[in-house]
């Protein structure tokens, strides 16, 4: 799926609601990524609440205590009454779970619609396709013609969203990434454009479609049924719906369906949101009207501005506005004042790497009964900057510094380049994805300097390599031997329980001579996080170890004796404690004598401060002789994220 902004860290559970869309005037610029959907309101009641819509969201962790597994967040859209409701969560497959937990309960804009936000952490120890469903009591609306007429749909008195999960051990894939909510209604007979777009991490292409709620029967989404067609609802291209005549007042229920696709084929996995329309008669209030907006075409590092107007012909309402879209993830910034008219001012400073197109969506609605709104879509394109001439390559002993290096079987979402390291005329490059072993087996590439370039010598391969491995995470090269990690290998002792391979080359082929597993192995060790190798030694971080605690963290050394590794020591910190990923990354110096171990989640100076360890050898004995910290350590600084030692 493609990404329009840039990635963040989903580890403590992202804002990934939807940002709900009704474009009225222009049609959808070229921007595969985001799904816009559209969420309307109903008028204010006494009674207790109803069913709105909602949507089933998941992010796959790759880092953290919860890595492999998934944050799931459910949003659910009430009508505020006397009752809001809360869901609970159900799983195939029967993963572990930490619990669905409360996080939120806003009342929206409108005044009358209440978002509930709820989350949960699910895992699921080996592949397969699993549905999550959210279930909670009370009725949902019923899309008849009848306008403000909930109904209740299942023997039980309760409403039910689902998703379904594609999972694949060590190589998950998260569902698409949506915004924040407008609430809109309309007048009958205005034509509509509903555009659907979306962002997803993976790259992977999505397949949208009209469908029937999932917990509606057929007969009763009037909405779907009787309104499909010319001159009705239909679906005009990949991600946009029309009504062309909504001349029938009500409440109208819809829902779409996001597939997941590789290869133009569905994998199972899906999202489906519903959204729902009230049509207004007309003349029951009139809407405000944004000005138009153009274009702006700017090159990165330049700013974009929009300074959008509002007004209203109802002179005695106010009319208030909001602002949606990516660039407001990237440092874009929005403010309005209400009133008739109401005015707003939107910046963004471009950075490097922001180049592409964007939209930003600008929403005006008045406090009218009912409330209605204008929306205006305003594009941004942004060009790379201008760079300067490259300097002439330099040159070094004949090694050339300049070099873009691809491997001969290189395909989409390979990660090519996740780890690398490089030992006088040879490097190695990790790509933890690519899919020679199943989806996400992963590869490492050697690269020999041939007269100045650098040339392909060899593919590595896991002889045992399986979809999900990640093999290739980690890589170090020493002379004629090489060291792969993959740690999500489940075969030692189950999920992330991890592993190493050794290659060595002989007559310039390379070969697998060693797979090298811990002796005291466990789930989720996660062995093969990072590796290093000098000659006959061999070092293997396991940072989730739970000697000292959970996540403590070790390292193992193994050394070679002809052509048989052996661990010989496993190292700890003297003063480990639970979490501290001990072993996230290692090094050993050329002389195969000194180790370095860095533990970025140590907290001797606030949490997260970080440390790193050195380990001597004397003779065939490994100690710990020094415990380094930076002397203005504070906390979340993660002083040994990253180490090297020579």
């Amino acid at each position: 799926m493609k990404q329009l902004a840039k990635k963040r860290s989903y580890e403590h559970f992202p804002n990934r609601s939807f940002l709900h869309f009704f474009n009225r005037c222009s049609a959808w610029p070229v921007w595969s990524g985001i799904l816009l959907v559209l969420l309307f309101l109903f008028p204010v009641s006494s009674e207790a609440s109803h069913f709105k819509g909602g949507q089933i969201t998941y992010e796959y962790l790759t880092s953290g205590p919860n890595a492999g597994c998934y944050a799931v967040e459910v949003r659910s859209y009430w009508r505020s009454g006397l009752n809001d409701q809360f869901g609970s969560l159900s799983y195939s497959g029967s993963p572990s779970t930490t619990g669905l937990a409360f996080i939120s309960r806003t009342l929206l804009a409108d005044g009358i619609t209440r978002e509930v936000i709820q989350r949960d952490t699910a895992c699921w120890g080996s592949s397969g396709l699993y549905t999550i469903t959210t279930t909670t009591g009370c009725c949902r609306y019923s899309g008849s013609d009848v306008p403000q007429s909930p109904q209740n749909f299942s023997s039980n008195d309760d409403y039910r969203l689902q998703a379904a999960v594609n999972h694949v051990v060590g190589n998950g894939n998260s569902s698409p990434e949506f915004f924040d909510i407008p609430i809109f209604t309309f007048v009958e007979n205005n034509p509509v454009n509903l555009n659907f777009n979306f962002v997803d991490a993976e790259g992977d292409d999505q397949r949208l479609s009209l469908t029937t709620p999932f917990d509606v029967p057929t007969a009763n989404s009037d909405a779907l049924n009787n309104h499909t067609g010319s001159p009705g609802i239909l679906q005009a291209s990949g991600t946009t719906f029309q009504w062309n005549e909504p001349d029938d007042q009500g409440v109208y229920v819809f829902s779409v369906l996001v597939e997941d696709t590789q290869g133009g084929s569905p994998t199972g996995a899906f999202v489906q949101r519903d959204f729902t329309l009230l049509v207004v008669p007309t003349g029951a209030n009139n809407a405000p009207q944004l000005t138009p907006c153009s274009t702006q075409t700017i090159n990165e590092g330049q700013t974009a501005t929009f300074s959008p107007s509002a007004t209203d012909p109802d002179g005695g309402d106010v009319v208030t506005l909001q602002a949606n879209g990516v660039p407001l993830t990237m440092g874009g910034t929005f403010s309005q004042t209400s009133g008739n008219p109401a005015t707003g001012s939107f910046s963004w400073t471009t950075g490097s790497g922001d180049a592409g197109s964007y939209i930003m969506q600008f929403v005006a609605t008045d406090n009218g009964s009912p409330q209605l709104s204008d929306v205006q879509n305003c594009q941004i394109v942004v060009n790379t900057a201008a760079a300067p001439p490259p300097p002439p390559p330099a040159v070094v002993g004949g090694d050339s510094l300049c070099q873009k290096i691809l491997p001969s079987d290189g395909e989409g979402s390979d990660r090519f380049g996740k780890a690398v390291a490089i030992n006088g005329p040879e490097a190695i490059v990790g790509s933890h994805r690519h899919q020679d072993n199943g989806r996400g087996s992963g590869a490492a590439y050697v690269f020999t300097n041939m007269g100045g370039t650098w040339m392909e010598e060899g593919e590595l391969l896991a002889s045992d390599g399986d979809a999900g491995d990640q093999f290739g995470s980690a890589v170090d090269i020493s002379g004629d031997y090489a060291i792969v990690g993959a740690h999500y290998d489940d075969k030692p002792a189950g999920f992330a329980s991890g592993s190493a391979y050794i290659f060595h080359r002989s007559g310039g082929v390379w070969s697998q001579q060693a797979k090298l597993v811990s002796s005291d192995i466990h789930i989720a060790d996660f062995f093969g996080f990072s590796v290093a190798i000098c000659d006959s030694y061999a070092v293997i971080g396991a940072l989730g170890d739970d000697d000292l605690g959970g996540a403590s963290g070790s390292v193992y050394v193994f050394k070679r004796s002809g052509a048989v590794w052996t661990q010989v020591a496993k190292l700890n910190a003297s003063d480990g404690n639970g979490n501290d990923y001990f072993g996230f990354d290692v090094d050993i110096d050329m002389a195969c004598d000194d180790i370095i171990v860095g533990a970025h989640r140590n907290s001797d100076d606030g949490t997260h401060s970080g440390s790193a360890y050195i380990f001597n050898r004397t003779g065939a004995s490994w100690s710990q002789t020094a415990h380094l910290k930076a002397s203005d350590a504070a906390a979340r600084d993660s002083f040994g994220f990253s180490v090297d030692i020579i």
